[in-house]
């Protein structure tokens, strides 16, 4: 697949999907203060995003991976047949786009392989997103104090943007009925302090608190 591109591209809507690692204290030693101490602790965080890049036959991945150990990446095509398969090496962070243009719009499954850990994410590449599907993507951090907020929405229900200080009170309120959107927030002139943003369709709701310095 020759065609691949790792150009950054700006607009986009979202597909978003985060997984981290978990602590579990089923279990442990006594420490000197007869506390039970976890005998299994977390690792490195794995998280990533997916999301088609408006208007072509793109989509961007991001990940990040605290372990900097090898992330493989697979594409299978609509009829699940593998067209693309890379290894990315020690990176904790990567930011890629990938050009389907030749493979042509549809659904495709994107595999990403982390040691033991496989996650698969369907991603439509040209194609509106399915009836009742709600797919959301907030940036992570604020650049230059700004952050992008992006959405793929199928259900029925409009889209309510609301960002919040710290005291709950509302800086920002918006409603949208866009199947597909896209747009950053510039947060530079806010007071300092936590600010929490939620995208919200019927009952879906995805989170990301700020901190603007």
């Amino acid at each position: 697949m020759k065609t691949l591109s790792r150009n950054l591209f700006a607009v986009i809507f979202a597909v978003a999907v985060l997984f981290s690692s978990n602590s579990f204290a089923n279990g442990g030693n006594d420490d000197k203060n007869g506390e039970k101490t976890s005998l299994v602790t977390t690792s490195g965080k794995f998280a990533y995003s997916m999301y088609a890049i408006k208007e072509s036959l793109k989509f961007r991945l991001n990940f990040e991976n605290e372990d900097g150990t090898a992330v493989k990446v697979n594409i299978y095509n609509p009829s699940g047949k593998l067209v693309f398969s890379e290894t990315i090496k020690r990176e904790v962070s990567a930011r890629r786009n990938y050009d389907l243009t030749e493979m042509g719009r549809g659904t495709y499954k994107v595999e990403l392989i982390d040691g033991d850990m496989v996650a698969v994410q369907e991603i439509g590449v040209g194609v509106k997103a399915k009836q009742g599907e709600f797919n959301a993507y907030l940036s992570k951090d604020l650049t230059a104090g700004a952050l992008k907020v992006a959405y793929q929405n199928g259900d029925s229900d409009g889209v309510n943007i609301i960002l919040r200080d710290e005291k709950g009170n509302i800086v920002y309120d918006e409603m949208s009925a866009n199947e597909q959107y896209s747009r950053k927030f510039n947060l530079s002139k806010l007071s300092r302090g936590t600010y929490t943003m939620s995208v919200t369709s019927g009952k879906k709701t995805i989170e990301q608190v700020y901190k603007v310095q």
